[in-house]
């Protein structure tokens, strides 16, 4: 089967999909309640919205995922008609912290806490040689290898003619 025979010619119906972004307090949270939405409660700050119907504060990955799991598995006439997540940031943290403590076999005191970091990206030479296979984070100077490259492929400061 080619790839030309997989094109899809017709619609499928799916419900709307949308993000509500805005500083605290414009009224995104207030919005999912008027919504009828049931609010996964990531960040434990929606308390104070009346008629907001939430989870309790989800305090990490599997609790959010056990809470997905189950409103997904719900009958079409038992399930809600809107889902909200307060907040996507809080969400993909806990993702995070749950990737790099919990399923990493190095968990505990032998793991280096490095969330928010910038590790893979920015770095500076431990050391003033370009050449040097070891490179420091551009935050926290957690030491991580550097990809061997040939010493041309570094950049040079250009000189001045």
């Amino acid at each position: 089967m080619t790839l030309i025979n997989s094109l899809i010619k017709s619609t499928t119906p799916a419900p709307p999909k949308m993000i509500v972004y805005g500083q605290p307090g414009v009224g995104k949270t207030t919005f999912a309640a008027s919504a009828n939405a049931v609010l996964l409660d990531c960040e434990n700050g929606a308390g104070a919205v009346s008629g907001l119907t939430r989870t309790p504060y989800l305090q990490s990955w599997p609790q959010m995922r056990k809470w997905l799991v189950e409103l997904a598995d719900l009958d079409k006439a038992d399930a809600p008609q809107a889902l909200a997540i307060d907040t996507v940031d809080w969400m993909v943290q806990r993702i995070v912290e749950h990737v790099v403590h919990d399923l990493d076999p190095k968990a505990g005191a032998d793991l280096t806490n490095t969330l928010g970091t910038a590790h893979g990206g920015t770095s500076k030479p431990a050391r003033s040689c370009r050449t040097s296979s070891i490179a420091t984070c551009c935050r926290c100077s957690t030491p991580w290898p550097r990809p061997a490259r040939p010493s041309s492929f570094w950049p040079t400061r250009p000189t001045r003619r």
